[in-house]
């Protein structure tokens, strides 16, 4: 595959028939860097990988002249993107930590998307970005499985409270007592609160209890995610 060619155009197919064209956006040796045609978004690829991609009809060459036209006149007429504060950067980096994710896992050459196989990947994964509450498996299957069908789209990965509707969240009660402090406290030391640092607080609080139960000869709690401790803030 010539990634010099300006006219090279690599497509996506989904389910349904839908489609997404690529462009090259930059290369090198080692990696490949394509860029949505339609949304703008780029995606780094080891060329071995991409070439293995190409290969195998993950992703199939054409030519701009088989694109449709409006595709890069909207390109062309997108604004650029303003810079998010307060509750909306809160929930774009969630975006991108679940982004962080997904892309890694599409990137890693797993044989298998088993328990097995991904509950220690996930673990090798948070210790890269410093992640305290890292997705479960299922969570991350979810979250695959919700960008593959949108057709590589982040804002498929926006969390479920950002859409209208009621998703409540069964916590065990000592989890929610503590948590419903934190955000207590948390919103009244501050009329701008940091959802992060309210989190951590939270986690660690969550660790000297599970300290706690351990020594009364108790099982340890699980403490809930980011996304649950964001959606209290917003209640």
């Amino acid at each position: 595959m010539d990634f010099r060619d300006p006219d090279l155009v690599l497509t996506k197919r989904f389910r349904g028939g839908k489609k997404s064209y690529f462009q090259v956006n930059s290369f090198d040796t080692e990696w490949v860097s394509l860029q949505d045609i339609e949304h703008g978004e780029c995606f780094s690829f080891k060329r071995a990988q991409l070439e293995n991609h190409i290969n195998n009809g993950l992703l199939i060459g054409t030519v701009k002249n088989n694109v449709p036209d409006a595709l890069f006149i909207n390109a062309v007429k997108k604004k650029t993107k303003p810079v998010a504060v307060g509750k909306k950067a809160e929930i774009e980096a969630e975006v991108d930590r679940r982004y962080f994710y997904v892309r890694k896992v599409l990137d890693s050459e797993l044989p298998v998307l088993s328990a097995t196989r991904l509950t220690p990947w996930i673990s090798e994964a948070a210790e890269e970005i410093k992640d305290i509450s890292p997705p479960s498996y299922k969570t991350l299957l979810r979250w695959l499985k919700a960008f593959n069908e949108s057709g590589w789209k982040k804002a498929s990965l926006l969390p479920r409270h950002h859409s209208k509707g009621n998703h409540s969240i069964r916590l065990a009660p000592e989890v929610d007592r503590l948590l419903c402090e934190v955000v207590t406290e948390h919103a009244r030391s501050s009329a701008r609160v940091h959802i992060g640092k309210a989190h951590r607080d939270f986690i660690e609080r969550m660790q000297l209890l599970n300290d706690h139960r351990r020594d009364e000869g108790l099982p340890a709690l699980t403490p809930s995610s980011y996304e649950t401790t964001l959606q209290r803030f917003r209640k």
